[in-house]
Protein backbone atom coordinates (compact mmCIF):
# COMPACT_ATOMS: atom_id res chain seq x y z
CA UNK A 1 0.00 0.00 0.00
CA UNK A 2 1.34 3.41 -1.00
CA UNK A 3 1.60 6.01 1.80
CA UNK A 4 -0.56 9.12 1.46
CA UNK A 5 -0.33 12.63 2.81
CA UNK A 6 -3.61 12.48 4.73
CA UNK A 7 -2.18 9.79 7.02
CA UNK A 8 0.95 11.88 7.52
CA UNK A 9 -1.03 15.05 8.22
CA UNK A 10 -2.67 13.43 11.26
CA UNK A 11 0.58 14.04 13.13
CA UNK A 12 0.77 17.69 12.08
CA UNK A 13 1.04 18.95 15.68
CA UNK A 14 3.99 16.66 16.32
CA UNK A 15 5.76 18.00 13.22
CA UNK A 16 5.13 21.58 14.36
CA UNK A 17 6.69 20.73 17.74
CA UNK A 18 9.73 19.25 16.01
CA UNK A 19 10.09 22.29 13.78
CA UNK A 20 9.74 24.60 16.81
CA UNK A 21 12.58 22.74 18.46
CA UNK A 22 14.77 23.10 15.36
CA UNK A 23 14.03 26.79 14.84
CA UNK A 24 14.29 27.87 18.51
CA UNK A 25 10.53 28.45 18.89
CA UNK A 26 10.09 30.60 15.80
CA UNK A 27 6.43 29.74 15.13
CA UNK A 28 6.09 31.26 11.67
CA UNK A 29 9.29 29.63 10.48
CA UNK A 30 8.13 26.30 11.96
CA UNK A 31 4.85 26.44 10.08
CA UNK A 32 6.66 27.27 6.85
CA UNK A 33 9.05 24.36 7.39
CA UNK A 34 6.22 21.89 7.93
CA UNK A 35 4.45 23.13 4.78
CA UNK A 36 7.67 22.75 2.81
CA UNK A 37 8.05 19.26 4.26
CA UNK A 38 4.59 18.36 2.97
CA UNK A 39 5.51 19.68 -0.48
CA UNK A 40 8.73 17.65 -0.54
CA UNK A 41 6.87 14.54 0.57
CA UNK A 42 4.24 15.09 -2.10
CA UNK A 43 6.95 15.45 -4.74
CA UNK A 44 8.60 12.29 -3.48
CA UNK A 45 5.33 10.35 -3.55
CA UNK A 46 4.28 11.53 -7.02
CA UNK A 47 7.64 11.45 -8.81
CA UNK A 48 7.89 8.18 -10.69
CA UNK A 49 11.62 8.56 -11.41
CA UNK A 50 12.55 8.30 -7.73
CA UNK A 51 12.56 5.08 -5.75
CA UNK A 52 9.06 4.72 -4.26
CA UNK A 53 8.68 5.01 -0.50
CA UNK A 54 7.18 2.01 1.29
CA UNK A 55 6.15 4.03 4.32
CA UNK A 56 6.76 7.42 5.84
CA UNK A 57 7.61 7.42 9.52
CA UNK A 58 7.82 10.22 12.05
CA UNK A 59 11.59 9.71 12.11
CA UNK A 60 11.79 10.18 8.34
CA UNK A 61 9.84 13.44 8.61
CA UNK A 62 12.06 14.60 11.47
CA UNK A 63 15.20 13.95 9.39
CA UNK A 64 13.63 15.79 6.47
CA UNK A 65 12.87 18.81 8.69
CA UNK A 66 16.38 18.71 10.15
CA UNK A 67 18.03 18.73 6.73
CA UNK A 68 15.76 21.51 5.51
CA UNK A 69 16.80 23.68 8.49
CA UNK A 70 20.46 22.79 7.89
CA UNK A 71 20.28 23.71 4.18
CA UNK A 72 18.53 27.01 4.92
CA UNK A 73 21.14 27.89 7.52
CA UNK A 74 23.94 27.02 5.11
CA UNK A 75 22.42 29.25 2.39
CA UNK A 76 21.91 32.19 4.76
CA UNK A 77 25.42 31.94 6.12
CA UNK A 78 26.85 33.08 2.80
CA UNK A 79 24.37 35.88 2.20
CA UNK A 80 26.05 39.21 2.63
CA UNK A 81 24.88 42.78 2.14
CA UNK A 82 26.82 46.01 2.39
CA UNK A 83 23.80 47.63 4.05
CA UNK A 84 24.30 45.41 7.09
CA UNK A 85 27.73 46.91 7.66
CA UNK A 86 26.41 50.42 7.11
CA UNK A 87 23.86 49.86 9.87
CA UNK A 88 26.60 48.44 12.00
CA UNK A 89 28.74 51.52 11.39
CA UNK A 90 26.00 53.79 12.70
CA UNK A 91 25.97 51.86 15.97
CA UNK A 92 29.74 52.15 16.45
CA UNK A 93 31.57 55.10 17.98
CA UNK A 94 33.13 57.57 15.58
CA UNK A 95 35.95 58.28 17.96
CA UNK A 96 37.32 54.71 18.03
CA UNK A 97 40.83 56.09 17.89
CA UNK A 98 40.57 57.49 21.41
CA UNK A 99 40.31 53.95 22.75
CA UNK A 100 43.73 53.07 21.34
CA UNK A 101 45.79 56.25 21.38
CA UNK A 102 46.35 59.01 23.87
CA UNK A 103 46.68 62.56 22.66
CA UNK A 104 49.91 64.41 23.24
CA UNK A 105 52.20 61.47 22.49
CA UNK A 106 55.22 61.65 20.21
CA UNK A 107 53.46 59.58 17.56
CA UNK A 108 50.46 61.90 17.26
CA UNK A 109 51.45 63.02 13.76
CA UNK A 110 51.84 59.46 12.48
CA UNK A 111 48.55 58.49 14.12
CA UNK A 112 46.75 61.31 12.33
CA UNK A 113 48.25 60.33 8.97
CA UNK A 114 47.22 56.73 9.59
CA UNK A 115 43.68 57.89 10.37
CA UNK A 116 43.56 59.93 7.15
CA UNK A 117 44.78 56.97 5.12
CA UNK A 118 42.33 54.64 6.82
CA UNK A 119 39.51 56.94 5.74
CA UNK A 120 40.61 56.43 2.13
CA UNK A 121 40.18 52.65 2.45
CA UNK A 122 36.66 51.54 1.46
CA UNK A 123 34.27 51.39 4.36
CA UNK A 124 33.67 47.64 4.54
CA UNK A 125 37.33 46.71 4.36
CA UNK A 126 38.26 49.40 6.89
CA UNK A 127 35.67 48.16 9.39
CA UNK A 128 36.75 44.53 9.06
CA UNK A 129 40.36 45.58 9.55
CA UNK A 130 39.50 47.61 12.65
CA UNK A 131 37.45 44.78 14.11
CA UNK A 132 40.43 42.44 13.72
CA UNK A 133 42.27 44.57 16.27
CA UNK A 134 39.79 43.64 18.99
CA UNK A 135 38.36 40.27 18.02
CA UNK A 136 39.28 37.02 16.36
CA UNK A 137 37.97 36.08 12.95
CA UNK A 138 35.71 33.50 14.54
CA UNK A 139 34.12 36.11 16.82
CA UNK A 140 33.58 38.49 13.90
CA UNK A 141 32.12 35.65 11.85
CA UNK A 142 29.64 34.78 14.58
CA UNK A 143 28.56 38.41 14.98
CA UNK A 144 28.22 39.26 11.30
CA UNK A 145 27.40 35.90 9.71
CA UNK A 146 30.10 36.43 7.06
CA UNK A 147 32.37 33.45 6.42
CA UNK A 148 35.97 33.67 7.64
CA UNK A 149 37.45 33.43 4.14
CA UNK A 150 35.55 36.51 3.07
CA UNK A 151 36.57 38.36 6.25
CA UNK A 152 40.20 37.43 5.62
CA UNK A 153 39.88 38.68 2.04
CA UNK A 154 38.51 42.08 3.19
CA UNK A 155 41.24 42.42 5.82
CA UNK A 156 43.98 41.62 3.30
CA UNK A 157 42.54 44.06 0.77
CA UNK A 158 42.51 46.82 3.38
CA UNK A 159 46.10 46.09 4.36
CA UNK A 160 47.17 46.10 0.71
CA UNK A 161 45.50 49.46 0.13
CA UNK A 162 47.17 50.94 3.20
CA UNK A 163 50.55 49.63 2.04
CA UNK A 164 49.97 51.13 -1.41
CA UNK A 165 49.18 54.51 0.13
CA UNK A 166 52.40 54.46 2.15
CA UNK A 167 54.44 53.33 -0.87
CA UNK A 168 53.02 56.15 -3.05
CA UNK A 169 54.30 58.74 -0.56
CA UNK A 170 57.73 57.20 -0.02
Amino acid sequence: MKPNLSAIAKKHDKFIEMANFLTNDNEQRSKDLVQDMYLKLHDRLTNEKLKPLKSITVGYCFRLLKYMVYNDHKKKRYEFHYEDFEDWQMSQKDDWQQDYFEEGTDDEKSIKTLQKRLKKVPYLEREVLLQHQEKTQRQIQEETGVCRDRLRMYKNRALDKLKAQYQNIA
